[in-house]
């Protein structure tokens, strides 16, 4: 997912001003919200899933997993199935892709999280047992 950020922000840049003058008043405001948004959370997400993956830190997967399935998930399924922001098909590949993304992140996550979870709790109770038997 990090190699293919700037190329979809480069192709959704490159499409918005294309389109931003034919969008409607209300559709361009949530184009710009939506863009914005989801450039934000993604770099906050990908920061997130690097410092929980290579650190094993259980909040910082989880954050990232929740941002994945709580905001990233729904604005990209917007974009992919409003007709109304005047999508073309460039777009319309680059967010399947993206939506294709999302869902094998969310499933693997849901794995992570569950195997560095029982992994805590394995290490949790075998100090918990060495520690009281010394």
């Amino acid at each position: 997912n990090l190699w293919v950020f700037p190329v979809w922000l480069l192709i959704i840049i490159i499409n918005l001003d294309a389109k931003y003058y034919e969008l409607t008043n209300v559709y361009k405001l949530v184009a710009v919200a939506v863009f914005l948004v989801l450039s934000i959370f993604e770099i906050l997400k990908l920061y997130l899933g690097y410092l929980g993956n290579l650190g094993g830190k259980i909040p910082e997967l989880a954050s990232c997993w929740l941002i994945s399935i709580l905001i990233q998930f729904p604005l990209e399924m917007f974009l992919l199935c409003d007709h109304g922001m005047l999508p073309n098909s460039t777009e319309i590949f680059i967010n399947s892709f993206m939506v294709c993304l999302l869902l094998i992140e969310i499933i693997t996550g849901v794995i992570a999280l569950k195997n560095l979870a029982d992994h805590r709790a394995k290490v949790f109770y075998l100090t918990q047992l060495y520690s009281t038997q010394t």
